[in-house]
């Protein structure tokens, strides 16, 4: 397909006032990316404690098996290591900046992974009980799907959780099957979030938002609709540009104008949780803002982006299942 465009020309000359012809709409195209959402059904097979929050401990113990499935130098930290760039660990689990890039420096790129935990909060599960999760692949990451599962195959059998309770997956598959497209593009997820028409949206946000300014976590009063939308439309276009092989040729500017025109109707909590993390030995913050958020306005620029981000999460730590919503159209 051709490369996604904004007509930022005709938008700005539809503004100037010199003519009387309304302005086009902007659209905002995505390059084709594969994306695949596998649901993981596990047996507990010990007493195992899953936290509020799942999503920081499978996340580790997934990255701890993929590690030790493919590293061959067993170098103590990858950045030093002479196949950094070229082993499929960091590639896939915490994939590294690019050397040079003619736009701009990177200090870290998005993964091409999302794990969604387990819903139903803070319980203790017993041998035999049963529990799902969810993981959201992209890009690359789709191609690498055998040697994914078989590390979470080794992460469940290894154990979960301070006490290594072990899990026995017994399935995974696809679901729903229609609900992700195999290529991503807006067309193909009109069907799936906004009408085409609408300029008002609802987000239920099922897991913490956590939106950040020069380090400092957002509340509720601090959020807008711009700071969200243009967080969205910069993960998204790593992951297409990084892991999907194609940079979204979308006008910035522009869209960052559009979006601080976009109304909010917030009825978000901030939702308090920290974890201590043994691999980076340090306590994690997993706080953010929870409840529904309506934009009002023109929102037909940022219905392809919205729609993925229902499947590519939003904000901070979305590749542990944060920032994880659904979209729907509302009335006025």
């Amino acid at each position: 397909m051709s490369r996604p465009t904004i007509d930022s020309a005709s938008l700005h000359n539809g503004m100037s006032g010199d003519s009387t012809e309304t302005a086009p709409p902007v659209i905002v195209e995505l390059p084709e990316l594969s994306l695949e959402r596998l649901r993981f059904h596990a047996v507990a097979q010990a007493p195992l404690r899953l936290p509020p929050f799942a999503g920081s401990m499978l996340r580790g113990a997934f990255g701890h098996a993929l590690k030790t499935s493919v590293c061959i130098t067993r170098a103590p930290r990858c950045a030093d290591c002479k196949l950094y760039r070229h082993c499929a660990y960091p590639a896939l689990f915490e994939p590294p900046p690019p050397a040079e890039h003619p736009l701009q420096r990177f200090s870290q790129i998005p993964a091409p992974y999302v794990i969604e935990p387990p819903t139903g909060g803070e319980r203790i599960l017993q041998p035999g009980d049963a529990f799902d999760f969810h993981v959201v692949l992209a890009g690359n990451a789709v191609q690498q799907r055998e040697l994914i599962l078989s590390a979470w195959r080794q992460a469940l059998a290894r154990g979960l959780g301070k006490r290594r309770a072990p899990a026995e997956l017994t399935s995974v598959t696809s679901e729903p099957p229609a609900s992700v497209a195999t290529d991503l593009e807006a067309e193909s997820l009109a069907t799936h979030g906004l009408p085409e028409e609408t300029h008002r949206a609802t987000l239920q946000l099922h897991t913490p938002l956590r939106l950040q300014h020069q380090g400092h976590a957002l509340g509720p009063d601090a959020l807008d609709a711009e700071r969200l939308l243009m967080n969205l439309t910069r993960r998204i276009s790593l992951i297409c540009e990084f892991h999907g092989g194609t940079a979204p040729n979308w006008d910035y500017p522009t869209l960052k104008g559009l979006a601080q025109t976009i109304r909010s109707q917030k009825a978000l909590e901030w939702q308090s949780w920290s974890r201590y993390s043994s691999r980076q030995k340090q306590t994690m913050q997993l706080s953010g803002v929870v409840g529904q958020w309506t934009l009002e306005g023109e929102m037909r620029p940022f219905s392809a982006i919205l729609q993925a981000g229902q499947w590519l999460h939003a904000g901070k730590n979305a590749s542990f299942g944060m920032g994880h919503y659904s979209l729907s159209a509302t009335s006025a």
